[in-house]
């Protein structure tokens, strides 16, 4: 009887948000030792994944220099979406992030560097010892990530280092395991990289994905420079590129192409703007596991607007499904937000309940966690 009590108040609590679970800790120490447990913290996760109210929107106010986080209610019932309870963090550069885990640069000095580690919604920080390289105008960090491995249940930071030695380029591959702060140094990129895409600015944060961190990258292929999807095994800590869905306007000249993540799933969009017609197109698929590992792309939409309509279409980011699952949340940087109705086919702005204002594209839609930072 004891035992299906105590089944009882940890099912409850798997259903309750981050905030609601913390401060059941103060209890008893049986409820704190089992809300701070690896194996409840995975549970509660994998049901935030699964509940859309349990979001948290991240952007950056400029006028404060600080990255605001809120609460979302994501279910466009009146078009608006809900920002509560707001946490802010000094403005800094964003290396990755990951299970509502956010990696965030820190520059102690012009030649010493590090980076944070900070979970919004538990409002934990730590600061993580410096890289083992030094970064000069001849070391730059190109490319960086954040990801889990579920067989050392361990969070990876990621970082691709480009270094120029003679006229020779090479991309090299540092991990850092962030429970015993270990730094390892892994194969270097297999490819000839130009540069590693971003919305976010340099570097370029890559998207965790199916135990994988995916970045757009431009690589020297078959004699010609080309779009690519690269994806590293955390796990394995190998490298892969990842087939693209086959897209009418993929090879259209000006075409802008963003990788995204909607759900856990890898996403990637691909916008065309014509002015000959005065038209934008929008065409974003989703990959799916169809298999134990075989993967398919799924065409979620394909519009086509008035240029005049949305000026901004190929700053196109997705950020998250609604309550209900029929409708998209999109981004389109300038304090612009909009919901794509996947069954009426139409989009309609989406109001946001917050005073604050930002000037460039939203960081994402985190997924509540309690993951923690030590």
């Amino acid at each position: 009887m004891a035992q299906l009590y105590q089944d009882l108040i940890i099912e409850i609590l798997l259903w309750l948000p981050v905030k609601s679970v913390l401060r059941y800790r103060c209890l008893s120490k049986s409820l704190h030792a089992v809300i701070d447990s690896p194996k409840f913290i995975n549970w509660h996760l994998s049901r935030s994944s699964q509940n859309f109210n349990l979001r948290k929107l991240i952007f950056p106010e400029r006028s404060t220099k600080k990255f605001l986080v809120c609460d979302v209610n994501i279910d466009f019932e009146e078009d608006i979406i809900w920002l509560e309870n707001p946490v802010s963090s000094s403005l800094k550069e964003v290396f990755g992030y990951c299970n509502g885990l956010v990696l965030l640069n820190r520059s102690v000095s012009q030649r010493k560097f590090g980076f944070d580690l900070w979970n919004p919604s538990t409002r934990q920080y730590r600061e993580v010892p410096g890289y083992p390289f030094k970064v000069t105008p001849k070391v730059r960090i190109i490319g960086s990530g954040l990801g889990y491995d579920v067989s050392s249940d361990d969070y990876k930071a990621l970082f691709m280092v480009c270094v120029e030695r003679k006229g020779q380029l090479e991309v090299q591959v540092w991990i850092c395991r962030l429970k015993s702060t270990i730094w390892k140094r892994a194969q270097n990129l297999p490819y000839l990289a130009y540069k590693i895409d971003s919305d976010q600015g340099s570097p370029g944060i890559g998207y965790f994905s199916d135990g994988s961190v995916h970045w757009l990258c431009t690589l020297f292929c078959s004699n010609r420079w080309k779009s690519e999807i690269v994806g590293f095994d955390v796990q394995k800590e190998t490298f892969s590129l990842v087939s693209q869905p086959v897209c009418s306007i993929d090879s259209v000249k000006g075409v802008e192409t963003k990788l995204h993540v909607l759900e856990g799933c890898l996403c990637i969009s691909y916008v065309c703007s014509s002015w000959n017609n005065g038209v934008n197109q929008a065409d974003l698929y989703m990959r799916k596991k169809d298999g134990v590992d075989q993967y398919t792309w799924t065409k979620l939409f394909s519009v086509m607007e008035p240029l005049f309509f949305y000026t901004w279409f190929d700053n196109l980011k997705v950020l998250g499904y609604s309550k209900r699952g029929d409708k998209i949340l999109l981004d389109l940087g300038m304090d612009y937000m909009l919901s794509y109705d996947l069954e009426e086919k139409r989009f309609r702005k989406v109001e946001i309940d917050q005073s604050s204002n930002w000037d460039s594209p939203i960081l994402g839609l985190l997924v509540e966690s309690l993951v923690l930072c030590l």
